[in-house]
Parts: structure tokens; sequence; C-alpha cells
């Protein structure tokens, strides 16, 4: 096991990349033809949902207020928004399994089940905060969903520290394998 990350590739992205993580369907076509490895597919996906939110966010400033006229119904929409929020990063924390070291593919496997678990709750904050404002009005209610949702992305991201404290986290258990290589090793 190498104790160093001189084995991550970082996230060698392009805008290729990025727009085809966009295009329906493309976020599979960019990780299984533009990334060498599951670690840069991951890192790929990632951009990809981080764009989508900020993407609709962009569709919410150009639509504006969709009901100007009940200004007493966002004050209701904002615990619920907030609500949810804690409830997801709470989940986003306590939901996905520690790590199976078994064998390298395990821990890939465990690792990406993980990251794509806390994007599901992180993003599930943003698509409330989506339907509550479509369904009210105010274009901010989606705006304090999206800072919920973009600091559940940054707990789930596959950063090079996080890769880091997750390997260390192993390494406490008595595992001898490297995540880096178990995510940059060819899935069967």
């Amino acid at each position: 096991m190498s104790d160093d990350l001189s084995d991550d590739p970082g996230w060698q992205l392009s805008w290729k990349t990025v727009v085809s993580a966009l295009v329906p369907g493309g976020r599979l076509g960019a990780a299984k033809n533009g990334a060498k490895d599951s670690l840069q597919a991951l890192r790929s996906s990632f951009v990809g949902f981080c764009a989508a939110v900020v993407l609709i966010g962009g569709v919410v400033l150009i639509l504006g207020d969709l009901d100007p006229e009940q200004p007493d119904r966002p004050a209701l929409a904002v615990p619920v928004v907030v609500g949810v929020g804690v409830v997801c990063l709470a989940l986003q924390r306590i939901v996905p399994g520690p790590l199976d070291c078994s064998t390298p593919a395990t821990l890939a496997a465990t690792y990406r089940t993980r990251f794509f678990l806390r994007i599901a709750f992180a993003e599930a904050v943003s698509l409330v905060a989506f339907v509550l404002y479509i369904s009210i009005g105010p274009g901010w209610v989606y705006a304090v969903g999206l800072a919920f949702t973009l600091f559940g992305f940054s707990v789930a991201a596959p950063r090079r520290a996080r890769l880091r404290a997750d390997q260390d986290a192993l390494s406490l258990n008595g595992c001898t394998l490297s995540l880096i290589a178990a995510l940059r090793a060819p899935s069967s």
C-alpha cells in the first residue's frame, strides 16, 4: 500500500467532459469513453451533478418568481427546505456503511456505492426546493436548497484530501489495501 497519493491521476477534466456530462445519457458515455478508470469516472460524474443543479438554478433565475401575489407562502417553504436539508445531510453521513476492505474490487464497489448515496441525499434537497419553487413561486427557495446540495456535494466529492482521510481510516482499521489503487483498477 502506498501512503502517498502519487497514484491519484487528479481531476483531468476538460470542457468536452463537462459538456458531455450534461447531455442526457452523456454522463455514462463520458464515463465509458473519456475516463481511464473508475476514479476519473466518479470525478467526471461529480462535475456533471454539480453543473446540473447549478444549471437548474439558472432556469429558476430566468423564470423568476412564479406567483408573486402569495407573499406568505414562501414562509412555509423555508422550514421545509431547511428540514429536508438537515435530514438529508445527516443521512448522507449515517446511511452509507463503512468501506469493505476484503478485496480491492469490494473496496472500490463500496466506495462507489457510498459516493452515489451521498450524492443522492445531497441532490434530494435541491429537488425538493425546486418542487417548492414550482408550486409556491419564489426563486430564492431553490437557492436555499442549492446551498445545502452544494455543501453535501462537497462532502461527497472524491477529492484528494477526502481520499487520504478514507485511506487513513482504512489503515487504522487494519486494511492494507490502497483505496486509490482499488478505484483505478480495471473493473471486471
